[in-house]
């Protein structure tokens, strides 16, 4: 294995086995568009697919991308820790000379990953870890950072695990989980005050919870949780006062496997797109706000990837028409397109196993990270027009390359 697979290459591991889970069989058909068949029991409802046509990839041709995009990642390319880098995106169609100079923006030591970028595309939001073998188990703190990374400032200020930062849609708060109560817990914290140099306690949104994520129009935050004793996670959602608690999911599996993944708003907040385990099977089920009174039980799922043993990391584009995700398992998991319309779904670059989706600023293109061969297995970042031509390999390292984020973030024209 290459020598600088070190403790922090370790951590980016981690992440990013949390992100594609254990990996099973491969997939039967990795270059073929999904089936119809049934998920493992429970068997939820199934929403019939279409076959493809040519004219997925032809349907809504999208613009050029504009010269200035740009992609912040995380990467251990200077040695001993993660960094934060961000790299200059070609227009499409150019083709690079030779490998795209990434420039860094954080010098930490420490570990630093997971960036977000602000709705206004100023700030970027991240997770710092603290490499001190003393502190066990390790500090993290969200920090923010400008995009031309000349200033810094802690958000969360707390010796405890502070991850998962979601920006609101007017980019004022963030939410984030925290660690410091003992329990997982769910906090908000005002940006304002922290760019103004103040320290600000944070408020505590909800005492078991994780993976907040903002609706589009900033008026309830998506998260999962295990509450009252409960065995299954479930999806619950919440006003960001406080108010308004609702459960939407009455989720529940045998004993092959469970659990519900981060999801997917809608750009329109009607519906969420939701990674769901069946037994050892996970599926995107699309699963209605609006209107939810009571939890919805298993077999009224809505699964629009029935023919799929795997789907995860769904994201919208911002027209709310398309969908993009990571399909299969490895060593035939590849990412996929899904036209919410029509239902019809196509992998994209089948030759790279990509996983965590990112749409660009315009939705012409998609960014993904994709793993390398042994011995290294190092990951790279590539983007790929939005029906998989056109392939780049952004970063082009030995190093391990993840967590893309576009500057400025794929969102609805306000």
């Amino acid at each position: 294995m290459h020598a600088r697979y070190s403790a922090s290459r370790l951590v980016l591991c981690s992440l990013a086995i949390l992100l594609l889970a254990a990996a099973c069989a491969p997939s039967t058909s990795p270059n073929v568009p999904l089936g119809t068949a049934a998920p493992a029991a429970p068997a939820p409802t199934v929403v019939a697919t279409a076959a493809p046509s040519p004219a997925l990839t032809a349907v809504a041709p999208a613009p050029t991308a504009a010269a200035s995009d740009r992609l912040v990642f995380a990467s251990d390319r200077g040695g001993s820790s993660t960094e934060l880098y961000v790299v200059d995106v070609p227009p499409a169609g150019a083709t690079p000379a030779g490998p795209l100079p990434a420039r860094q923006l954080t010098s930490d030591g420490k570990n630093s990953f997971w960036p977000v970028v602000s709705p206004d595309s100023r700030w970027i939001a991240y997770v710092v870890e603290d490499t001190d073998p003393a502190k066990m188990p390790p500090q993290r703190d969200i920090w923010l950072l400008s995009i031309d990374g000349q200033k810094r400032f802690n958000l969360t200020q707390n010796p405890a695990s502070n991850i998962e930062p979601s920006w609101s849609p007017d980019g004022s708060q963030i939410a984030f989980a925290s660690t410091r109560d003992g329990e997982l817990s769910i906090w908000i914290q005002d940006v304002a005050p922290i760019l103004a140099g103040q320290a600000p306690a944070p408020r505590r949104l909800v005492a078991v919870g994780s993976n907040p994520v903002w609706s589009p129009d900033g008026t309830q935050i998506a998260y999962l949780a295990a509450e009252d004793g409960g065995n299954f996670t479930q999806l619950y959602t919440i006003k960001p006062d406080g108010s308004g608690q609702r459960q939407l999911t009455a989720h529940s599996s045998d004993a092959s496997g469970s659990g519900i993944l981060v999801p997917a708003w809608q750009p329109d907040g009607r519906w969420m797109l939701v990674p769901m385990y069946f037994g050892p099977n996970c599926q995107l089920v699309l699963l209605p706000v609006e209107g939810t009174t009571a939890p919805i039980p298993d077999k009224d799922l809505r699964v629009v990837t029935p023919g799929e043993e795997y789907a995860e990391t769904p994201a919208w584009e911002a027209d709310g028409r398309w969908v993009a995700f990571r399909a299969g398992r490895d060593p035939n998991a590849s990412i996929a397109l899904m036209d919410m319309q029509s239902g019809e779904v196509r992998r994209i670059a089948p030759q790279l196993s990509g996983m965590t989706p990112a749409w660009s600023p315009d939705g012409s293109r998609l960014a993904f990270a994709v793993q390398g061969p042994a011995p290294d297995y190092n990951v790279d970042i590539y983007i790929t027009d939005r029906d998989g031509s056109n392939p780049l390999n952004v970063t082009n390292s030995l190093a391990f390359d993840i967590n893309p984020a576009w500057v400025p973030p794929n969102q609805r024209p306000k």
